[in-house]
């Protein structure tokens, strides 16, 4: 009879859902950025291993959706993580070298063009910029330099109200 069992950390996956319309943009062998709940601070390097071949339907929702598991190994399994742990998974699709990152809600349109307000002095002035790629948590984009303060509220709205 067993009592317990001891997993081997050095083994240790995460697995973790795509979205259909992700599907066709990935395949095994691809690198995975991995960030564990608890440890917000560290984010671990791991190979995407095992991708379902068929579709998991949730009828709980309107609409439906699809989704694919998947798995992805950690190549150096940080001490501190224990089996169980929740975390999420970034596959990364493609590298943008010298991207300039920004969170997905600090973009708005002005004239029908894409700004970031950027900080200078004790306000905000609207900066043209052009994405260069997204996905629902951020953005890269061009046209501010790295270490710009941008502003996560529409400030022409806010100078509005004021």
């Amino acid at each position: 009879m067993s009592l317990g069992e001891i997993p081997d950390m050095d083994t240790i996956e995460l697995e973790g859902k795509i979205e259909e319309i992700d599907r066709g943009r990935i395949a095994v062998g691809q690198d995975v950025l991995v960030k564990i709940d608890a440890l917000p601070e560290l984010t671990m390097t791991a190979k995407l291993n095992v991708i379902s071949p068929l579709a998991e339907v949730t009828m709980n929702e309107f609409p439906p959706t699809r989704n694919f598991r998947a798995s992805a190994n950690i190549l150096h399994p940080d001490k501190r993580l224990r089996a169980g742990m929740n975390g999420g998974m970034d596959i990364v699709v493609n590298r943008i070298a010298k991207a300039i990152s920004i969170p997905a809600r600090a973009l708005f349109t002005r004239a029908g063009n894409p700004v970031v307000y950027v900080r200078q002095g004790g306000s905000y002035r609207p900066v043209e910029v052009k994405v260069e790629a997204r996905n629902p948590d951020e953005l890269a984009i061009s046209g501010v330099a790295a270490g710009t303060t941008v502003a996560l509220k529409d400030m022409a709205k806010e100078g509005a109200k004021k």
